[in-house]
Order: C-alpha cells, then sequence, then structure tokens
C-alpha cells in the first residue's frame, strides 16, 4: 500500500479544513442532512490518487466534525473571508502549513441535502507533489448503513468517529503547522 506524502497529506488536510465553518461572527456553511455522505477528493492533472471518504453524519456529529475543522483552521489560517451570493460560497484564506505559506480560494456550490461541490485552488510556497488544484465533490447516498453511527468517517477499510478522531487532531494541527520533529 502505498503512503500519501507529508505534501498530499497537507492538501487534504487544507480541504478538509476550509469545508467547515468560520467563527460564529462570520458565514456559516449550510447544515448537511443527516445520513450518509460519499466525497470524493480529486487533484488537477491527477498530482494525487482520488480519495473517497465516507461520513455518517447526523446533526451533532457534523457539528463536532465542523468544530474540530474549525478549531484546525483558525491556527493555521488565521485569515479567512467568506462571502455567500446565493447557492455559491466562495472563502478565501491565507494559511501557513509546514512553515510555508499557502494562500487559498474556495468555491463551494451545491445545496448540501443531496450534493455540493467545492473547487479550491493553492498558490504560494507549496511542497512538490501537492496539487493546485482539488476538487471535492460530496454526495448524500442516503442512510447509514448497518453497524455505522454518526460520526463515522470511513477511509477505505479504517473507520474512526469523530471523538477519535479530536484526539488525532490535535497532533496533527501540531506537526502541520510547524513540521516533523528530527
Amino acid at each position: 500500500m502505498r503512503m500519501a506524502s507529508p505534501g498530499v497529506l497537507a492538501a487534504t488536510a487544507i480541504a478538509i479544513m476550509v469545508a467547515a465553518p468560520l467563527p460564529a461572527a462570520a458565514l456559516e456553511l449550510p447544515q448537511r442532512k443527516a445520513g450518509l455522505w460519499d466525497m470524493k477528493m480529486e487533484s488537477e492533472g491527477g498530482a494525487m490518487p482520488v480519495t473517497s471518504v465516507q461520513q455518517c453524519v447526523d446533526a451533532e456529529s457534523d457539528a463536532q466534525l465542523q468544530a474540530m475543522a474549525t478549531s484546525m483552521s483558525a491556527q493555521m489560517c488565521p485569515g479567512q473571508e467568506m462571502t455567500r451570493d446565493g447557492d455559491t460560497i466562495t472563502i478565501a484564506s491565507a494559511c501557513t502549513i509546514q512553515g510555508r505559506s499557502i494562500k487559498t480560494n474556495s468555491v463551494i456550490t451545491g445545496d448540501f441535502q443531496s450534493v455540493y461541490t467545492m473547487k479550491i485552488a493553492f498558490e504560494g510556497d507549496l511542497q512538490p507533489g501537492v496539487p493546485r488544484s482539488m476538487t471535492v465533490t460530496s454526495t448524500w447516498t442516503g442512510a447509514c448503513k448497518a453497524g455505522q453511527k454518526p460520526g463515522d468517517v470511513i477511509m477505505g477499510s479504517l473507520i474512526m468517529n469523530v471523538r477519535e478522531m479530536r484526539r488525532m487532531m490535535e497532533g496533527a494541527k501540531d506537526t502541520l503547522k510547524g513540521g516533523a520533529k528530527k
């Protein structure tokens, strides 16, 4: 099994982070419909393999996922602006990832009840192998499958719940912000 490079992991983390709502003073993303969401992340020119993540959500677990991403985003991307024009949400972010300055521009369209798409453009001091753009397409597939519970995040055979992810993200935040310690 091929492991993703730190740069690809950073790009994926950014994609997930920019989907989170900003602090209460800013606009917030609509809440997703409860059930199973299939998220496909695809980079420009195939710079990284297509990644598929499923999320079983209810109102509480979706809020927890977004709060976790918001916390990580606030530390790594303190410069964020979010605007809404009808069904289109645009988020511009200035981030520091592994000591590198990166700007993102994300455009999100969709109803958050059946489908939404996020197109993300990256610019700045990117590591080799990090894509310049990424598209995340999220589709509601119906009720969560038997044995799944709200908060489950499924990547292939790996299943984690949002509560366990919160502990993992605390460690990842430090790694992405300052780079690996030698």
